[in-house]
């Protein structure tokens, strides 16, 4: 199927995670848009109930699936089916991920090698099975952390597997310069369930609200500056309050950085 030959308001956007927070806003700002949509998730409950209120919000038709970025077999399976649709795409939203509290000397090995294979190596896995799929002109995005840009305590696998997206889609980004648009979101405390489900020091869910995500930017607000800033072209967007502090101190005072990162709490 030639899809370069497709209006774009009519291909449709995948999204992974697309059954709570920043990919259910997503999945939202994409279906006011009138975008098809294919949406992905381990919870499929969750996820019929987000493509209910995409119908509602003028997605013409959305698809349901399961994934588990965790399991390589669940990552072909789903990329495959994605395939088999035979919609016209438009874009990847690579969104699904895992966060973690826990001290780098203190955390479980295995949770390390979870965050590896969630946040960074099976998104890659996804991307290059439905690579070939996406139209010239068409787009990935990246929602990747704040964490990926500088360090913050309790975080170190975690920032691991974020610094990965970015060498491996930036340098995809300037490969496919010119075909693909391709920008990596970094949201600071955004009001999700992230720290619920973040990895303890024991490799177990945190199953804590943390009060930084409870005071964060709502996940609607972030939805529509992430999609914003990847259909106008840009690169790379970070989505924050305080947390733009710590990336300028970062970037040009680290060790007034290093003082006050060790002042912020971590949750």
């Amino acid at each position: 199927m030639n899809t370069t030959q497709a209006n774009p308001a009519q291909q449709a956007i995948v999204i992974t995670g697309a059954g709570s927070g920043i990919g259910e806003a997503l999945a939202l700002e994409a279906a006011r848009r009138g975008h098809p949509l294919i949406l992905a998730a381990r919870r499929l409950d969750e996820l019929n109930r987000v493509a209910s209120l995409c119908l509602a919000k003028g997605s013409p038709r959305c698809q349901t699936l399961h994934l588990d970025l965790a399991n390589n077999d669940s990552i072909e399976n789903c990329a495959q089916q994605i395939l088999a649709l035979g919609w016209p795409l438009n874009g990847l939203i690579n969104n699904a991920g895992i966060s973690q509290r826990s001290t780098a000397r203190n955390a479980d090995a295995d949770s390390e090698l979870q965050l590896m294979q969630v946040n960074y190596l099976g998104p890659v896995r996804l991307t290059k099975h439905l690579l070939p799929a996406l139209p010239s002109r068409g787009g990935i995005l990246v929602i990747s952390s704040v964490v990926g840009l500088f360090p913050f305590p309790q975080r170190s696998s975690y920032a691991a597997s974020k610094h990965a997206l970015h060498g491996y889609f930036e340098t995809m980004a300037l490969e496919e310069h010119g075909r693909l648009q391709i920008c990596i979101a970094c949201p600071g405390r955004i009001r999700t369930q992230i720290s619920l489900n973040a990895l303890s020091e024991s490799g177990q869910p945190h199953n804590t609200m943390d009060p930084g995500q409870l005071d964060g930017i709502p996940a609607e607000r972030c939805a529509a500056l992430v999609w914003q800033a990847w259909r106008s072209g840009k690169g790379m967007i970070l989505v924050a309050r305080q947390e733009k502090i710590l990336w300028w101190l970062y970037r040009y005072l680290p060790p007034l950085f290093r003082r006050l990162a060790l002042k912020v709490s971590p949750v």
